[in-house]
């Protein structure tokens, strides 16, 4: 007990974590602040406000899904409401309401769990008061990842969770819970996040940055809207946790366009952890931030520094972020680990009982949660990796005790409820247990062990793939790409390049395939890749028993001239179904990959040395050594057309079996997902209506003009080298790899 009251007395003459201008963008005042603790929570408060919205709604997110439940658990048809649904019954109730959207404009990694085809929810651009746009107004890698709602300058709620699928759920986290679905009737594990509800000057401040994105995503500017109803838009039900406080908000953002970098959340969570006196509580996705990693590391070898909890998912949801971002934080817990001298550190995955089999089934932890001891709590969508402190835009709030005393006790219920909630037990359990102990260890030691609780989280290595996969630099970046840094990066010895020999023929055929890529997407040769013209130059194939492997072939020979991938797959699903035009496309996309990689390594591998001397050749060498991440990553990241790869590739030290390896594991999805999405508009086109033949329409142009918007984004001048602003304990900016495996 006196160990707790010392440090909250001490508490009292701290300087202020959150200063405006370099630790955060601004410290607006809000009248009412509410924690809002997991998915039903949140969508019941976000609907609730919305009801009373008047003029103006701004959504600002990672992903937004139409046929999200806001209420999946509410009696009736109620329960069955999707928010599509929900926002046009406000928009037609309130005339003079718009509503507007904003989402990533996401890679095509999540495409198989995205809504299929956002641009093409004709409903939606029907009403010109529901606008709905995707952007991608980043640097290359990048991700808007900012997660945001305003009503009317009034509320707002910022945090972790996006309006979409697959996130709603209760502090009971039940194992099986028939109100978790998604939209196919798929039943999902439980989830758990946070999102902070403010009011006053703090939404309107939330509304100004979503305006700002709108701004600068679309070219238009959005007025501030002016309430005139004088009805108050907060929730009825929903207590406030604290009032009549001062709320700091902090942005991550990627140099950009002229625009500087912003680092003020990694700022502010390196100057959080640096203030802690008793404890360290923290809730992440991820967590392989460098700058963070090291701050903790340094506080756990003090002899009287603080306890540190991290409590994480047992696993990252999809191979890729498993594969890269999970090795990274093993890397960086065992590094902890390490540094624990003093037996300070817990890093922790919740856990819940099954029904049947008495097996536990784990948490997936999407919150990003940060209190230290009862004097600040930080919540928003940054993750505590690399990415999330210096390349995706984010957004976070916190409250500070500095400024705000009467905020401590609603500091302290945060991270006491949550603690209660991953151990199963009451709120008061686990204040009882801090209170007389004055340690959160000692809250784990004595409430953990029961069916529902915390367990370590391995950070065991099999040695064969920490040493295949590469670090930081290429998986989780901190800033956007740049060529030259990466080359200094990987290549550890700086003996000076020998003087380059100019080799005419590499440089010309290299040349002339970049300008016939560029020629199938600018000029009237595009109208010869339409997939209704392959279409109909292939259907007299689709009677004959040889017409699959026959278009596979010639699938193959038009890509070796650079005909787009995406027309052809296209027409081959239109062709032979989904799953014969699937497995023809594939093959196809192989077979071409293996003879690219082929003629670059008997045609092109000694001038492509002679040309780029030994420094891009021990290059070359080293990416070699992570061949299957390497050759996955540039799949999917596009940085050159397919042929063009298979070339390079092939001239490189990768070996063929890593090679044709990451082209199948990266681009499997991707071709399946657009077979069966041509394949639906097909079968729609066949019983045409207005919308349906539109519909048909749009999505073939989307399809064949995909490649063509991701090679203007990656064109050389697209990105502009501007300096960043100096972040404290950070390396220089290195080049991403993968898109937001952050997902989040």
């Amino acid at each position: 007990m006196r160990a707790e009251e010392s440090s909250s007395s001490s508490a009292e003459s701290r300087a202020p974590i959150a200063v405006e201008g370099q630790s955060c963008w601004r410290r607006p005042p809000a009248r009412r602040v509410s924690f809002l603790v997991d998915g039903q929570a949140y969508y019941r408060a976000f609907e609730a406000a919305l009801q009373q919205a008047e003029r103006q709604v701004l959504i600002l997110g990672w992903d937004f899904h139409r046929q999200t439940r806001l209420t999946p658990d509410a009696p009736g048809a109620a329960g069955e409401r999707e928010l599509a649904q929900v926002l046009r019954e406000v928009v037609e109730r309130r005339p003079a309401l718009e509503v507007l959207v904003l989402d990533w404009d996401f890679a095509m990694l999540y495409v198989l769990e995205r809504e299929p085809l956002p641009r093409l929810q004709l409903d939606w651009y029907r009403r010109r008061r529901m606008r709905r746009h995707l952007d991608g107004d980043h640097p290359t890698g990048a991700s808007h990842h900012q997660k945001i709602v305003v009503i009317d300058d009034a509320v707002a709620f910022c945090g972790g969770l996006d309006l979409t699928i697959r996130r709603w759920d209760t502090r009971e986290h039940a194992a099986v819970d028939p109100c978790r679905v998604d939209p196919a009737g798929k039943p999902y594990g439980p989830f758990h996040d946070v999102q902070v509800m403010v009011d006053g000057p703090a939404a309107a401040a939330l509304g100004d940055q979503a305006r700002e994105r709108w701004r600068r995503a679309t070219g238009e500017r959005v007025a501030r809207p002016r309430r005139r109803g004088g009805g108050d838009p907060w929730p009825a039900d929903v207590v406030p946790d604290v009032t009549d406080v001062h709320v700091a908000i902090a942005r991550t953002e990627p140099p950009w366009r002229g625009r500087p970098a912003v680092h003020e959340i990694e700022r502010l969570f390196l100057a959080a952890v640096a203030s802690a006196r008793r404890w360290i509580y923290i809730e992440q996705q991820y967590f392989s931030s460098d700058a963070v990693g090291d701050a903790l590391a340094r506080r756990l070898q003090e002899a009287e520094g603080p306890e540190v909890i991290i409590v994480a998912p047992c696993s990252c949801p999809h191979w890729l972020e498993e594969t890269a971002l999970g090795v990274l934080r093993a890397r960086l817990l065992r590094r902890l680990r390490a540094a624990d001298v003093h037996g300070r550190l817990r890093a922790l995955f919740p856990v819940v009982p099954a029904p049947e089999d008495g097996e536990r089934v784990p948490v997936q932890v999407h919150a990003k949660v940060l209190v230290v001891d009862d004097d600040h709590a930080h919540v928003g969508s940054a993750n505590l990796n690399n990415r999330g402190m210096g390349l995706d835009t984010e957004c976070d709030l916190a409250l500070d005790a500095a400024d705000d005393p009467h905020a401590r006790p609603a500091i302290a219920r945060l991270r006491d409820g949550l603690l209660a909630e991953h151990l199963g037990a009451s709120v008061e359990e686990v204040a009882a247990v801090r209170r007389e102990t004055g340690s959160l260890l000692a809250v784990l030691e004595r409430l953990g062990g029961r069916e529902r609780t915390l367990v370590p989280i391995p950070d065991h290595l099999e040695p064969w793939v920490d040493e295949m996969l590469p670090d930081q630099a290429l998986l989780d970046p901190t800033g956007p790409y740049e060529a030259g840094k990466l080359v200094d990066h990987l290549v550890s010895d700086q003996a000076a390049p020998v003087a380059r020999r100019p080799v005419a023929r590499a440089v010309a055929v290299l040349a002339a395939l970049l300008a016939l890529g560029i020629a199938w997407q600018w000029t009237p040769l595009r109208d010869l890749a339409d997939p209704e013209r392959i279409l109909a130059w292939a259907r007299p194939l689709r009677a004959s028993v040889w017409g699959p492997p026959l278009a596979a072939v010639a699938f193959t020979l038009a890509s070796l001239v650079l005909v787009p991938i995406t027309a052809m797959t296209v027409a081959m699903a239109l062709l032979f179904g989904p799953w014969t035009g699937w497995v023809c496309s594939l093959l196809a996309c192989l077979a071409s990959a293996a003879a690219g990689f082929g003629i670059g390594r008997v045609v092109w591998r000694d001038s492509v040395r002679w040309l780029t001397g030994p420094r891009l050749d021990r290059l070359s060498k080293k990416l070699s050594e992570h061949g299957f991440i390497t050759v996955a990553t540039v799949r999917l990241v596009p940085v050159a057309p397919f042929t063009v790869v298979n070339l390079v590739a092939g001239s490189s030290h990768l070996r063929l079996r890593d090679f044709m390896l990451g082209t199948l594991v990266a681009m499997a999805p991707g071709l399946l997902a657009m077979s069966f999405v041509a394949h639906r508009v097909a079968s729609a086109v066949e019983r045409p209506s207005p919308v349906t033949i539109g519909a048909a329409v749009g999505l073939l142009l989307v399809l064949v003009l995909a490649g063509r918007w991701v090679k203007r984004k990656l064109a050389p001048g697209d990105e502009e080298p501007d300096e960043e602003v100096e972040s404290p304990a950070r390396e220089p900016e290195q080049a991403p790899a993968v898109h937001h495996a952050a997902a989040s």
